[in-house]
């Protein structure tokens, strides 16, 4: 049986699109919160779908958690891509560097349970990986232009670092970051001259950071693809094809923007 994830290049009916898009969502935060023991009963309870759905997307946990790190690391990718356009590249540099710790954390705790399941090694799309290496590297080489980051860095030190800090950052404590950050210090030319800014997280795998965002499909003439941000958490988010376009990320801030709205009187 196939378990590699799949690359979603074929067009989708748009219900199946959300659906998936909801499985992968719920899946990351369960898998993100509990582990790889996560149900898909719970997965679909989370997603609002029947289990069925979940099992006709994803016939297997392999394939599930295969798609996960393999949606993660484009999630990243698109990161990468829109902090291009920061003013400031080097703090764009480092606000990337905490993303990828926090995605890094995910990952490896996903690999390392399911492989100590008995499972074959997760791993994602070579396509995704060559997508984000070239993302890293765009984001790498403008931040070097500002003489704040080393510039005999690569990306495969960067990558490399990561995985340092990742190792380092295992426990929820928001102090455990501070190593996360005096590894980050590396990467500067001379630690005195550029304060390495602080992460915006106290804990890994937090609901608002992985978002499941699908590449761009095939439009027709009458479809114009979008993407705008969430209010919240300012996560990147593609514009539906059909129907209304999602004001939020997830329900999570959903969730979130209508307590505040409720605490505020509104």
């Amino acid at each position: 049986m196939n378990n590699a994830p799949d690359d979603d290049t074929h067009p989708r009916r748009a219900d199946a699109r959300r659906n998936r898009a909801r499985i992968l969502e719920a899946a990351t935060h369960l898998l993100a919160e509990h582990g790889v023991s996560v149900s898909f009963d719970e997965i679909a309870r989370q997603a609002e779908v029947g289990v069925g759905t979940v099992y006709r997307h994803f016939p297997t946990r392999e394939h599930l958690f295969n798609t996960v790190v393999t949606w993660g690391m484009r999630h990243l990718t698109d990161q990468a891509r829109d902090l291009l356009t920061s003013p400031n590249p080097a703090d764009a540099f480092f606000h990337f560097y905490y993303l990828m710790i926090e995605q890094t954390l995910l990952n490896k705790a996903l690999c390392e349970a399911f492989e100590n399941q008995g499972g074959e090694r997760l791993t994602p799309l070579a396509t995704a990986e060559t997508a984000f290496d070239t993302a890293l590297a765009n984001l790498l080489a403008q931040a070097q232009t500002t003489s704040h980051i080393r510039d005999d860095l690569a990306t495969d030190d960067v990558r490399q670092l990561v995985v340092a800090a990742a190792t380092a950052t295992r426990t929820t404590e928001p102090r455990s970051w501070r190593l996360a950050r005096l590894i980050g210090r590396s990467l500067l030319p001379d630690p005195a001259t550029y304060p390495v800014p602080e992460p915006d997280v106290t804990k890994f795998a937090t609901q608002h950071k992985f978002r499941y965002i699908p590449d761009p499909e095939p439009t027709s003439r009458h479809e114009t693809p979008g993407r705008h941000h969430c209010p919240v958490c300012g996560t990147t988010i593609l514009a539906n094809r059909v129907g209304r376009p999602a004001k939020y990320c997830g329900p999570a801030c959903r969730q979130r923007a209508h307590r505040t709205r409720t605490g505020a009187g509104l």
